[in-house]
């Protein structure tokens, strides 16, 4: 299909900063870093599973989503930068309490 996503270089992380890539399904595939303690984490446990987390709250993500498909795992990583950009610029880092994750 034309125009689908083949790999994470073909996204735009919105000035994440990358610290991990690795395309091959391992447990930890993705981690980009935004401003204000805003991660965005793709790892694979028999599923994919795409979090935001804010603050380092690894155990309540901000927003999460899990897919057993690839092509649905990198749609899903294009909503979540979003909403990580989007976070990062109007929060502050370690305030306020902590929050329900939301479905990505």
């Amino acid at each position: 299909m034309r125009g689908e996503l083949k790999k994470f270089s073909d996204i735009d992380f919105k000035g994440g900063n990358v610290r991990w890539c690795c395309e091959a399904p391992e447990e930890d595939m993705l981690v980009v870093e935004y401003a204000n303690g805003i991660t965005l984490y793709v790892g694979f446990t028999n599923r994919f599973i795409v979090e935001v987390i804010k603050d380092g709250e690894h155990s309540v993500p901000f927003a999460q989503a899990v897919t057993d498909s690839r092509r649905e795992m990198y749609e899903t990583v294009k909503r979540a930068v979003t909403l990580a950009s989007v976070e990062s610029a109007r929060c502050r880092s370690n305030y306020g309490g902590l929050w329900e994750t939301r479905m990505i």
